[in-house]
């Protein structure tokens, strides 16, 4: 008896199913965390520009006596704000490119 009479061949349609199908599963399975981090992203972005319109309504109320005192932490927060904005959008834009190139295929 020989090694070779022990050799399986495995049916190559029923391998590229199960491969295909493995596939499949996992490509869902990234869609489905890469829209979750789009979600949160999106959510964030939203929560920025609510504390930016927050701290412009804070500081230009008719009862602020500080305005000019404070006009310069404004002016950082409001920059520090536009940063973090402008680098969710990035990685939201990243996110959606990688999405792109593994979503699920009919």
């Amino acid at each position: 008896m020989t090694a070779a009479a022990f050799t399986f061949t495995p049916d190559a349609d029923f391998v590229d199913r199960a491969l295909d199908a493995e596939l499949r599963r996992a490509s869902v399975s990234v869609d489905r965390k890469l829209r979750t981090m789009l979600a949160a992203l999106d959510d964030s972005l939203a929560r920025i520009s609510d504390a930016r319109e927050e701290l412009h309504t804070l500081y230009t109320a008719p009862d602020t006596d500080t305005a000019e005192v404070v006009a310069g932490h404004d002016q950082d927060i409001a920059t520090h704000l536009e940063d973090a904005a402008r680098n969710l959008r990035a990685a939201a834009e990243i996110l959606r490119s990688h999405r792109q190139l593994t979503s699920p295929r009919p």
